[in-house]
């Protein structure tokens, strides 16, 4: 025993761990366990606590220099104990991933010592419920695990069927694991330690999902096969080709009384769904994933009959019928799913039961792209995090409950029949980041305060009946990158928005690469409104990488990573078309969009620009084509502009001015320089001693820490510097900061230099 314990700390030692949003540190409990029948060796455990799009991180770091180092297996393992949390398990230089893939029950994550890395291993708790309470152990397992005979006989059967009488099968696998091209079914690899499956000690195969994308090619395994595996808990043969009826499937799996954990999504299966009903007889069940198979019938009522079920996903099928109710006194389902069924004249139509209003777990809910009608249901759960009912046919006005629902990331009710006005509490829900209200027929104006919002990224309201003018608040929101509110009836001016997409802001531009207000009825002189030029669409910073945290958070929160996927995909779009902006055409859009180094799109049709009398100004010749297809009209001052009115194109009236110097020209500057400031010197010095000493008390007095010398109140000063965007540096930009009678000291944060605004002196840093 003692000799054990001088070995292990070296071989993988627990340090500590912490939540990203709290600050708390909590520790593992270690034993020593050695149990030679079991093949532990050591054993770790922890019971916590995490919610909703928080992370809790516990560091393993495996020394290479002990004698123990690749002598062991490494098995993770997380229970939830009620709500739901997921294991993602982040390698040493965050190369990769390993991520326990179901959403719900236990996840496990099991490190073969084969392909143990030196180095720090990142555990990550990520919650979903509003609580979860979970227990995480770590064990260290000597003992190597071997498939029991019967069973790897059924698999290598299995394998025969799927991968090598197909030649076209398998092609990934077969690379990996030569023994898959035999017709031998005593020929395999050791299945044991395939990444995704996972065996007892005492070689039961308990989780099978190394086949999951390997694109197998066969039906699904019969009863000869499948029924080996009594102890089996999860089965994962998601994205292959096998095919089947989904009845017999149903039967096999009804005959695996452990089975908690079934994914088949992105296979070739058909039949009715009401006929798998032996589904039901696997009580243990928690997650079943038929997602994107050719299923028809409709949704069986005893699938709302599964005590354990939490997780149930049908998209992307040829489903019909309507929804069947839910028992909500008992009912564990967390995440819901049967969007876009894709056959002819298929969908699920009808109202959405009342009863899930009433599921008090319900956190996923996707019914998008169906033939639903009616009303939208009239309350959610509070625990509800990713609501999606657009493409349907739903009426009414949407209720104020909705924004009321503070968990709530993501709202889709686009493409529907919606009227009546926006809920004021919409612009006041903290953890919302996408809403999409567009394409329905809502009316009124917009919330005029979204502060309240601070979270949202994706805002889209187009196509709508929407009037009133466009909220500036809309311009401090710090993550917003999709602003999308064409073809409503929106008016007035911009200068507001165009204001406060600059102001209060310690970063040169805003995050909005994306800003669509076409087809509405705005005015002003686009050229005054120059801030706009402060927009992401103009600015040449790379969008915003994703840290590893972010990835291990991602691969397991769906909600997150499209939104943030989306946000990141969005084309650079400015489109003003069609409003009723006038003036000359913009000199700073000429110059932005000939300096910006990505791809952009500029919508400006309908939008009556004049050519200005001297052209455009610019320091370097842009790059061949870039001001292709922007024109202007050639017509006087408040001249009627006609289809007869001649255009010319913003190309061909471009003069570029570099202010570059000549050696000489530099030099006679700095010898004019000289001059002057011995002039200066020696006249100041004849000034001063005119003045008696009681004269310097005319100056403030500032405890700034610098003498940089007194400028005029009033005045204003043009600081050049280079500033951070989101971690990344964007090219040096002009602010102008107004001296005068500032109240407050200020410190900019951009790094390099520091304007104290009160006393109006530019202090340089080192």
């Amino acid at each position: 025993m003692e000799g054990h314990w001088r070995v292990v700390p070296l071989a993988v030692l627990l340090l500590f761990s912490f939540k990203f949003a709290r600050a708390d540190v909590q520790k593992l409990t270690c034993t020593d366990v050695h149990d030679e029948n079991q093949g532990i060796f050591y054993e770790c455990q922890n019971f916590g606590k995490v919610v909703a799009k928080e992370n809790t991180t516990y560091y393993l770091t495996v020394d290479p220099q002990s004698a123990a180092y690749q002598q062991f297996d490494i098995n993770i393992t997380l229970t939830s104990i009620n709500g739901d949390a997921d294991l993602i398990v982040g390698t040493p230089g965050a190369s990769s991933n390993l991520a326990s893939t179901h959403n719900v029950g236990q996840d496990i994550v099991f490190v073969y010592r084969t392909e143990l890395a030196a180095g720090k291993y990142a555990v990550v708790v990520t919650g979903y419920a509003l609580e979860t309470q979970y227990e995480l152990t770590v064990q260290l397992v000597e003992t190597q695990r071997t498939l029991r005979p019967a069973a790897t006989l059924a698999l290598g059967q299995m394998m025969v069927d799927c991968c090598a009488t197909d030649e076209t099968a398998c092609t990934d696998l077969k690379a990996k694991f030569p023994q898959l091209n035999s017709r031998d079914a005593d020929v395999n690899p050791d299945f044991c330690y395939m990444h995704g499956n996972v065996c007892t000690r005492d070689g039961v195969l308990l989780e099978l999902a190394a086949f999951a994308g390997g694109d197998l090619s066969c039906k699904f395994p019969g009863d000869a096969v499948m029924g080996v595996f009594k102890g089996l808990t999860r089965l994962d043969l998601s994205g292959n080709r096998i095919s089947g009826n989904i009845t017999d499937v149903a039967k096999t799996l009804s005959a695996l009384p452990k089975l908690e954990y079934v994914d088949l999504g992105f296979d070739s299966l058909e039949g009715p769904l009401d006929s798998a009903c032996g589904l039901a007889h696997t009580r243990k069940l928690e997650s079943l994933n038929l997602m994107n198979n050719a299923l028809s019938g409709s949704i069986p009522a005893c699938f709302t009959q599964l005590p354990e079920l939490v997780e149930l996903h049908l998209d992307y099928n040829q489903l019909t019928g309507s929804l069947p109710a839910f028992d909500t006194a008992n009912s564990p389902m967390v995440y819901f799913s049967a969007a876009y069924q894709m056959g002819f004249l298929s969908g699920i139509s009808g109202a959405v039961p009342k009863s899930f209003g009433k599921m008090k777990n319900l956190a996923y809910l996707d019914l998008g792209g169906n033939m639903l009608t009616g009303s939208l249901p009239a309350s959610l759960p509070a625990s509800m995090i990713d609501l999606r009912l657009g493409a349907n046919f739903f009426s009414g006005s949407l209720p104020a409950s909705y924004g009321l629902m503070q968990n709530l990331v993501s709202m889709e009710l686009d493409g529907n029949s919606l009227e009546g006005t926006l809920p004021n509490g919409l612009a006041a829900m903290s953890s919302l980041k996408l809403l999409d209200l567009s394409s329905n027929y809502l009316t009124g104006t917009l919330p005029a305060d979204w502060t309240g919002s601070p979270r949202l990224t994706l805002l889209l309201l187009g196509n709508n009946l929407l009037t009133g003018t466009l909220p500036a608040s809309l311009a401090l929101l710090e993550e917003l990158v999709v602003l999308d509110i064409h073809n409503n009836t929106l008016s007035g001016s911009l200068d507001e928005f165009a204001f406060e997409t600059v102001s209060n802001r310690q970063d040169l531009h805003s995050t909005l690469r994306y800003f669509d207000v076409g087809n509405n009825s705005f005015t002003g002189d686009m050229q005054k409104l120059d801030a706009l030029k402060r927009l992401a669409v103009f600015s040449n910073y790379a969008p915003l990488a994703i840290t590893p945290d972010e990835l291990q958070a991602m691969a397991a929160n769906t909600t997150v990573s499209t939104i943030r996927a989306r946000a990141q995909m969005t084309p650079r779009t400015f489109d003003i078309s069609n409003n009723g902006f006038d003036g000359s055409f913009p000199e700073w859009l000429v110059d932005k969009v000939a300096q910006c180094k990505e791809d952009i799109t500029l919508i400006l049709d309908g939008v009556q620009f004049t050519c200005p009398p001297h052209g455009f100004e610019l320091e370097e010749t842009p790059p061949a084509g870039r001001l292709d297809g922007l024109f202007c009209y050639n017509a006087p001052v408040d001249a009627p502009i006609t289809d007869a009115t001649p255009t010319s194109a913003i190309a061909t009236m471009l003069h570029i001015e570099r202010h570059g110097l000549s050696g000489g020209a530099i030099f006679g500057i700095v010898v004019a320089v000289l001059i002057g400031v011995a002039l200066l010197a020696g006249g100041g010095y004849w000034i001063w001693k005119r003045r008696s000493a009681n004269s310097f008390d005319r100056f403030d007095k500032f405890d700034s820490g610098a003498a940089a010398g007194p400028m005029q109140g009033g005045g204003a000063t043009n600081l050049y510097a280079s500033s951070k965007f989101g971690g990344r540096m964007v090219y040096p930009d002009m602010q102008e900061v107004e001296m005068g009678d500032a109240p407050l000291s200020r410190e900019s944060s951009t790094k390099g230099f520091n304007v104290n605004l009160k006393s109006g002196r530019k202090l340089e840093l080192p």
